[in-house]
């Protein structure tokens, strides 16, 4: 058994499954959004990481994803910047296919804004599904991000429900988020709005 799988292992044994000497659980070690994998290396050790990339490529192009939980980094300059995830944020730089025309587009090259196309790709592929992320709340009112809005809204349909909790941990900002059209449920505070 691989040792990234022990914990996982003894727990799965605690509950009854032992995992045999060919199956594993199916944790990856990987970067989103990057699709590539690794070349093979023939430096001792090295060719179970091109293995690992090899499996999770696999899993990120190929097996439906229904939970996608995460708390992805904010970087405004990010060094994720390869052309899949690129191609996928360029949904978001227009509405209705009309360019926005935005002067300062860079804060849609956020890590943590590349991570919710990722996010919407691998629902949609999947036919339904559950995204969890903790993000800066820019998105939901800024005029950068209204094709990104745009583009959830045309992606998703009415069965889909939304729920975006504000918790305001931005000192920069002190006013409240308006409701938008985004979300059809609110929570901020205590407070729930439908």
């Amino acid at each position: 058994m691989r040792s990234d799988t022990w914990k996982m292992g003894f727990y799965l044994e605690e509950l009854g499954h032992k995992l045999t000497e060919t199956e594993r659980i199916p944790f990856y070690l990987t970067n989103a959004l990057d699709v590539s994998e690794l070349d093979q290396s023939r430096l001792p050790g090295l060719s179970s990481l091109a293995e690992e990339s090899r499996e999770a490529g696999r899993v990120k192009k190929q097996q439906p994803i229904l939970v996608i939980l995460g708390n992805p980094p904010y970087s405004g300059h990010s060094a994720n910047r390869g052309a899949w995830i690129r191609n996928l944020i360029n949904d978001y730089k227009q509405v209705a296919r009309r360019p926005l025309g935005e002067k300062n587009p860079k804060w849609l090259q956020d890590d943590y804004v590349k991570f919710i196309p990722f996010a919407e790709w691998k629902i949609a592929q999947a036919g339904c599904g559950v995204v969890g992320m903790i993000t800066n709340h820019s998105y939901l009112d800024s005029p950068t991000f209204r094709g990104m809005r745009w583009h959830l809204m045309q992606t998703f349909d009415e069965f889909t429900c939304s729920i975006c909790m504000v918790i305001h941990s931005n000192a920069r900002c002190a006013r409240t988020v308006a409701r938008t059209k985004t979300c059809s449920i609110y929570v901020e505070g205590l407070r729930l709005y439908f």
